[in-house]
């Protein structure tokens, strides 16, 4: 059969597996498809170096027999050699995409017992990344900092709608006057990832970023983040701060730290630090889980309260 019947990302796979030594001339195409080097790298044409790492492990290429519970934790084992955790669990996760996409092969002729688990073998720890959030006073003082032009002014607009929010950047941009109730105060519109409508009581600040359409939208987020920093740096956003990120410690004020994201962790970490429960701020937020409030976006931890203290004395 012609190769210019089969789909270009299974050319653009054997290519890649012909230079790495996966894929020999003569070879049928059609065949080494359907083998696990095959699913994989059409799937992933770029993560030919997991393939190079597991068939080290195992000695030879590695095929659907090679695909066992010992081999697996074998394979995350090497993968986490010299990479961060972050690397390792993406690169799992890759894998386990294909192994569970292709179920049959995977348990085809072996015995009962040598079923593997698949998720568990190839579950890789992340090193949870710290961030920062802004405090009530450094978001005064951002409130009031001067804009100098277009960008500066939109950027501003859209962090500021995060922060007083909770919305989601995409959300954020679009929110506008027409989304409020002033009967009841209140901030309504439809979450554009979940289609979950939020509700949110509306902030004095929020009216001076709603319907400013002098303001040109900045696209390239190295674009939004660069011009938010330096905003946070003219407000004196400085305090030193110290996080561990990808595994490795970092060091520097504050300002250097602060993204897009850092607008709605900010609105949920001052809500917790109000005495809102995780609960309410997730349902403010337009999140299902509040689990996912609490991991993502609450960035500090309560003092304990004099009622807890007496536990103890």
């Amino acid at each position: 059969m012609s190769d210019n019947f089969y789909p270009i990302e299974v050319m653009r796979a054997v290519t890649m597996a012909a230079k790495r030594g996966y894929f020999n001339e003569g070879d049928d195409i059609g065949e080494w498809r359907k083998s696990f080097i095959g699913r994989f790298l059409t799937k992933w044409p770029n993560a030919g170096k997991t393939i190079d790492v597991f068939a080290s492990v195992i000695g030879h290429e590695p095929t659907w027999e090679d695909i066992t519970d010992r081999n697996l934790r074998d394979l995350r084992e090497a993968l986490a050699q010299g990479r961060c955790p972050s690397s390792v669990k993406t690169l799992c996760a890759q894998v386990k995409a294909v192994l569970n996409a292709n179920n049959y092969d995977v348990h085809k002729g072996k015995d009962p017992l040598e079923v593997c688990d698949v998720n568990k073998s190839l579950t890789a720890k992340r090193n949870p990344s710290e961030a920062v959030h802004l405090t009530q006073e450094e978001l005064k003082r951002l409130n009031s900092v001067k804009t100098l032009n277009a960008v500066e002014r939109y950027v501003k607009r859209v962090f500021m709608v995060e922060a007083l929010t909770g919305a989601r950047h995409i959300d954020a941009e679009r929110i506008s006057s027409k989304h409020i109730n002033k009967r009841a105060n209140t901030l309504t519109y439809r979450a554009e990832k979940t289609g979950n409508q939020v509700t949110v009581p509306v902030h004095k600040w929020l009216a001076a970023y709603l319907d400013n359409d002098d303001v040109e939208p900045v696209t390239r987020m190295a674009t939004f983040n660069d011009t938010l920093r330096s905003l946070c740096n003219r407000a004196q956003i400085i305090e030193p701060v110290t996080l561990t990120r990808r595994g490795k410690e970092q060091q520097g004020p504050k300002w250097m730290f602060v993204s897009s994201h850092t607008g709605r962790r900010t609105f949920a970490t001052l809500l917790f630090l109000h005495g809102s429960s995780v609960t309410t701020i997730a349902r403010l937020m337009g999140h299902s889980n509040p689990q996912i409030t609490w991991r993502n976006y609450i960035c500090a931890e309560k003092e304990l309260d004099e009622h807890t203290l007496e536990f103890f004395n």
